[in-house]
């Protein structure tokens, strides 16, 4: 069985959208005239796997296809491969 696009058997759902915390690590912090803080960041990023969640929307899981596109559950189709479509 494969997972498409309805509106397009072409394309294949690669991937459901996931959400999950991280802790990026920083070496230094300026303040800027604004107020705001300037980080100098380390390009280490901890992911915190335990906190790892499937997307949803109006109740829907929210897939990802080939293509990068996002889609809902509703908008996706479960197809047999082996079945090869008649003119």
């Amino acid at each position: 069985m494969k997972l498409v696009r309805k509106d397009n058997h072409d394309v294949t759902i690669v991937s459901t959208l996931e959400r999950l915390y991280g802790a990026c690590a920083f070496s230094a912090a300026t303040r800027q005239a604004d107020g705001t803080l300037d980080l100098d960041y380390d390009g280490y990023t901890e992911i915190y796997w335990d906190s790892q969640h499937t997307v949803h929307r109006g109740g829907q899981r929210v897939f990802i296809d080939a293509e990068g596109e996002e889609l809902l559950e509703s908008e996706v189709e479960l197809i047999d491969e082996t079945e090869v479509e008649e003119d």
